[in-house]
């Protein structure tokens, strides 16, 4: 699991790669920076955690400063990779958490490595970057206080980094809107006006969803293809693909990527 520090990455935006030879960062210092480390300085620290299947043990890497910037796992009994990683994560989240408590400071897993030691096949997750998109123009919504206090759940959502604070926020926006029209109902019963009815339809297919998302972001697919064909040479059966991946970017915030040995 490769460390960093909140709002400072490691790689560029689009840069995806694995970590074999990385060390991130932290705000967390384990020994003497490398240019002052003699030979009985501390190399790494030692973390015995405690798992569902017994005891996984990480070490702790330092970077050239000094701060705590990877956790090594170097073998555990696993169903398959994503087995592998559940139970590291879920061994060493207390570790995280009692750090971040105890020294008031934030610790961040920026992307997490998992080889099969049997195939050589490594994974790596990684947060995919949000869309580029061209500054909004002609008519825009009306910024009445409902609208400016979802939309604003919405965008701390998006700037989050926690899964868990992005989720509160937008399930906040659902409840809130769930709220806004019991309230508007009971206004319209007190006024002997009629009572809507709402209903709301999940997409249960990646076809059905592909279809929301491009009701309710037109313009994604559109400014994809235009910006496909400005690029260079390109038919409109590679726009169409393009502009797919986008929509289907759109339901998932990690990508998962895949490679062999050799």
């Amino acid at each position: 699991m490769l460390l960093s520090r909140p709002g400072y990455p490691l790689a560029t935006e689009r840069e995806h790669k694995f970590i074999d030879n990385i060390i991130g960062d932290s705000h967390i210092s384990i020994t003497k920076p490398l240019a002052e480390r003699g030979p009985t300085d501390i190399e790494s620290v030692l973390l015995n955690a405690t798992s569902r299947l017994g005891y996984i043990n990480f070490a702790g890497l330092p970077n050239e400063k000094g701060y705590l910037g990877k956790l090594v796992v170097d073998e555990l009994v696993a169903l398959n990779i994503e087995d592998a990683e559940t139970q590291a994560y879920e061994s060493l989240a207390p570790f995280l958490s009692g750090w971040s408590l105890h020294l008031d400071i934030p610790v961040h897993i920026e992307t997490v490595q998992v080889t099969d030691l049997q195939s050589h096949v490594s994974s790596l997750r990684v947060r995919t970057p949000h869309f580029e998109m061209t500054f909004a123009s002609g008519q825009s919504p009306a910024l009445t206080d409902a609208f400016c206090q979802h939309a604003s759940l919405y965008r701390e959502g998006l700037n989050s980094n926690s899964g868990f604070y992005r989720f509160l926020c937008f399930y906040k926006i659902i409840e809130s809107v769930s709220l806004r029209r019991g309230r508007i109902n009971e206004a319209a019963k007190e006024k002997g006006e009629q009572v809507r009815r709402f209903s709301e339809v999940v997409p249960s297919t990646k076809e059905e969803l592909l279809v929301l998302l491009k009701r309710v972001y037109p313009w994604r697919t559109g400014q994809l293809r235009s910006r496909t064909n400005g690029a260079g040479r390109g038919g409109g059966q590679k726009d169409r693909a393009g502009a797919r991946k986008t929509l289907e970017s759109a339901a998932h915030e990690n990508c998962t990527c895949t490679d062999a040995d050799g």
